[in-house]
């Protein structure tokens, strides 16, 4: 009778709470709904304001490029000169000149507003900033636009174009013989307003002054009058989804409440019968699991209140004679892991700006420099030759030095006389083995972080024995390694998995795979300035690669 008098106490216990809860999760519905009316209310005159204000400020900066780049093309003495130069030497510097205004005017507009120019008595298209786009929709950009300028009545003010199923807004500033273009995609310029919360499937539409679709599906029952672009010529709707962004807000809230019910109830029971039931023989089954690790004969796991558990004792008892015969299968599995991860490691470091190389030489044809597309043409060549003869794990380090000095005279016919380097290297230094695309690894990293074409910068490679060891210095004159990225590096802090320095990390991957812990590499920045790289590796030479840490 006391136990049922109990039980009976604890349904009553339930039951009062359950009818407790009732009212408050009956409210909470009710503010829910209430919340949800009022914020899709409020949705709508927030897209309306913010809208007017965001089409405002790019009315301002439509306006001022139209007249910058207008000003630019008839004024500006760098793309004169551009149109018409005088040698290589000063197309370069008037290059130069005029993608450092560009930069500038794209900093402060943003970076969706690509900039060209474009001279069309020798077909020279080229890009007067940064690049947002990939090569495919450059190539597409560049042919509309010359197409539209070749027409016999062609627009300079804002208008629209299509390329390769894209629609971007154009404007053109004139001269005599040169044109500077401004180009966006529609979709760009509204972005900051298709990332408002319209739910899931709204978005923010497009239309002319006739009412037409020019982005979206155009202007629904549930769209919030945005505002215009060009005085008209260009309508904005922001179109929410049904109920809005907010309308689903009542089905998690009610979900949340009926969860907190079933959890209450469910937890005071389970608890107690986990901790009896469960928990206490999991925990003793666990005490004799760890003793596997002392002892070498068999042992004895069914003392357990759970059938499962007292089961699994003859189990572990076959489990532990595999164990035993298979960490010798497991140690040869390794050894093939290691290889196979060294070559996956090495096809990764394969260059990746061969698109760079072939832009260059294209460049140089439209120019007719006949001489410097042989000389690039040549280096190209004897890069991509070294780079697919790169199977082996390692390579004398002279072959090394000498693809070292090809990237960086490649490097040299792009940024020239603003880009140096010496090579300096011991004979006795010369056989050392390195793994191959070692030194390139940290040249690419050099050059892509370091060089700029105001101060210049200039490279060292030395290269010595200290006894048993091969040591290797790449110093440079840049700016130097960044706080937070000298200190993950000195550390040995893992990188970010975003695909960043993946170089860096691949070689010192194989590093440590080929060397083990007898390689190393510093990094520091140098007091008068520059980042310095030092690699310390064992001095093997080709005789000794078989029997060596490899």
């Amino acid at each position: 009778m006391h136990r049922e008098a109990r039980a009976h106490s604890m349904k009553k216990y339930y039951r009062l709470l359950l009818c407790s809860l009732i009212p408050l999760v009956a409210a909470a519905l009710l503010a829910s709904l209430f919340i949800v009316f009022t914020l899709r209310r409020q949705a709508f005159e927030q897209f309306h304001e913010v809208a007017e204000i965001y089409l405002d400020s790019i009315d301002l900066s439509l306006s001022t490029i139209q007249r910058q780049i207008r000003w630019s093309a008839m004024r500006d003495e760098s793309f004169q000169a551009i149109a018409n130069p005088h040698s290589l030497a000063e197309l370069t510097d008037s290059l130069k000149t005029m993608r450092g205004q560009f930069n500038t005017l794209q900093q402060s507009t943003g970076s969706h507003f690509q900039f060209f120019g474009y001279v069309p008595a020798d077909g020279f298209f080229f890009n007067c900033a940064a690049l947002e786009v990939d090569y495919g929709a450059y190539l597409g950009l560049k042919e509309r636009l010359a197409q539209l300028i070749a027409a016999p009545n062609p627009v300079y003010d804002w208008s629209l174009l299509s390329s390769r199923g894209v629609d971007y807004l154009y404007c053109i500033g004139p001269a005599e013989n040169r044109y500077i273009i401004c180009a966006t995609r529609l979709d760009a310029l509204i972005e900051p307003l298709s990332a408002l919360n319209l739910g899931p499937e709204g978005y923010v539409a497009l239309t002319d002054a006739e009412g037409r679709a020019l982005l979206g599906r155009g202007a629904g029952a549930h769209s919030a009058y945005g505002g215009v672009l060009l005085g008209g010529k260009i309508r904005v709707f922001p179109v929410l989804d049904g109920y809005g962004a907010y309308g689903q807000i009542a089905l998690p809230q009610i979900l949340t409440v009926l969860l907190a019910l079933i959890v209450v109830g469910y937890f005071g029971a389970s608890t107690l019968f986990l901790q009896r039931r469960v928990l206490r023989p999991i925990q003793r089954f666990a005490d004799n699991l760890a003793a596997l690790n002392e002892s070498a004969g068999p042992i004895d796991l069914g003392s357990s209140e759970i059938l499962e558990l007292e089961q699994a004792n003859d189990r572990f008892q076959r489990l532990i004679a595999q164990i035993r015969k298979l960490k010798i299968d497991a140690y040869e599995r390794e050894r093939q892991r290691q290889r196979v991860q060294l070559e996956y490691l090495q096809l990764q470091i394969k260059p990746h700006f061969f698109l760079n190389c072939m832009t260059s030489i294209h460049s140089m044809a439209q120019l007719h420099l006949d001489e410097e597309i042989q000389r690039m043409a040549a280096a190209t060549a004897e890069y991509f030759r070294y780079i697919f003869q790169s199977g082996q794990a390692c390579v004398p380090l002279s072959g090394e030095l000498a693809h070292a000095r090809n990237y960086l005279e490649i490097q040299k016919m792009r940024y020239g006389e603003a880009l140096r380097y010496e090579i300096h290297a011991e004979d006795g230094a010369q056989d050392v083995l390195i793994p191959p695309l070692t030194l390139q690894t940290f040249l690419e990293n050099t050059i892509k972080h370091a060089m700029s074409l105001d101060e210049g910068l200039r490279i060292t490679i030395r290269a010595r024995l200290e006894g048993d060891f091969a040591r290797l210095e790449i110093a440079d004159t840049g700016r130097g390694f960044a706080p937070e990225v000298l200190a993950a590096l000195q550390s040995s802090a893992p990188f970010g998995g975003d695909g960043r320095h993946i170089g860096i990390r691949n070689t010192l991957s194989r590093l440590e795979i080929l060397f083990g812990g007898r390689a190393s590499v510093q990094f520091r920045n140098a007091p008068e300035g520059g980042a310095q790289i030092t690699l310390r590796i064992p001095a093997m030479r080709a005789a000794e690669e078989g029997g060596g840490g490899a």
